[in-house]
């Protein structure tokens, strides 16, 4: 008989627009077990962020800090 373990797995994304214009993709995905998650980014019109870089970053940052805080807490 197979034994079958279940983990918690969880994405999230988002998109950065400044002034009506995608300007960077996020995503991340959480794994319970063992408790990693990996973040990453795409820039979706380089002109654009390169304009703004200071507040696409920005909003990268914040939304990356939004994501940890709001983690499940493995209370055991």
């Amino acid at each position: 008989m197979a034994i079958v373990n279940e983990t918690e797995i969880r994405s999230y994304s988002a998109i950065s627009k400044i002034n009506n214009t995608n300007v960077m993709a996020m995503s991340a995905n959480y794994n319970a077990e063992p408790g990693s998650i990996s973040f990453n980014q795409s820039i979706l019109d380089l002109s654009v962020y390169e304009a703004n870089k200071e507040e696409a970053d920005a909003d990268y940052e914040s939304w990356k800090a939004d994501i940890l805080a709001n983690l499940p807490v493995d209370t055991e």
